[in-house]
């Protein structure tokens, strides 16, 4: 079994985003490669999805983020 990606967000409340500013935020977290359970303990990390058994293993990423939605002001 494998968890190739992963996103969880959060919008940050009205009322904490209007003290900074804002219209609307939030917050991400997104996860790629993230986990890769395995029947045979012995192969040292090989990854099935790989034709070659000396290949380099796919690289595990994360990010971290915010989008912000400004205020408008009217004149």
């Amino acid at each position: 079994m494998r968890l190739k990606a992963l996103t969880v967000s959060y919008g940050v409340p009205q009322r904490i985003a209007r003290v900074m500013g804002l219209a609307g935020a939030r917050v991400y977290f997104t996860g790629t490669n993230l986990l890769l359970l395995m029947d045979h303990l012995g192969d040292w990390g090989y990854d099935p999805e790989m034709d070659n058994i000396r290949a380099y293993p796919l690289m595990r990423t994360f990010t971290l983020g915010m989008s912000a939605n400004l205020r408008r002001t009217v004149k």
